[in-house]
């Protein structure tokens, strides 16, 4: 259970599903489906207290997915400060997908720099989930940036 006047006060869409005619102003009930319990979890930590210090790679899509769903641009903020410092090689090219779906250009660019420098990137899942057919736009931005930092 959370509290209306908490979800209303950090999120314009909440305060439109609770203050309006819709269902969720009637019986104060928002469902949820579309997500995990554990991305929940962190995303209403936020809302109530502005931090989530254990945020890992693996929920971070789906949380900030709800940050942009509910309209919570500071908590994608908190997102791409705490990712920025985890970029690894393994976690690269999703970090990039993540900072551009969301428009979170430091974490984009991070990552890009991150896969500039490492070349063992190209070993992993996350580099075959960038080919995929899904990320054409992104993978020629990457290449234009890598060529322009081996000049």
């Amino acid at each position: 259970r959370v509290h209306r006047c908490v979800l209303a006060t950090q999120s314009p869409v909440f305060r439109a599903m609770l203050k309006s005619g819709m269902e969720e102003a009637k019986t104060g009930e928002v469902k949820t489906n579309d997500t995990s319990p554990e991305a929940m979890k962190f995303f209403l930590r936020f809302i109530y207290s502005g931090d989530v210090p254990e945020l890992s790679v693996e929920i971070a899509e789906d949380v900030m997915g709800l940050a942009e769903k509910y309209d919570v641009p500071a908590f994608i903020q908190h997102c791409v400060y705490i990712l920025r410092q985890k970029i690894d090689v393994e976690n690269a090219c999703l970090l990039m997908i993540l900072g551009d779906r969301h428009n979170a250009e430091k974490l984009r660019s991070d990552a890009m720099q991150f896969l500039v420098e490492h070349d063992e990137c190209v070993e992993t899942d996350g580099w075959k989930r960038l080919h995929d057919g899904s990320h054409v736009d992104l993978v020629t931005r990457f290449l234009k940036f890598a060529v322009w930092k081996k000049k």
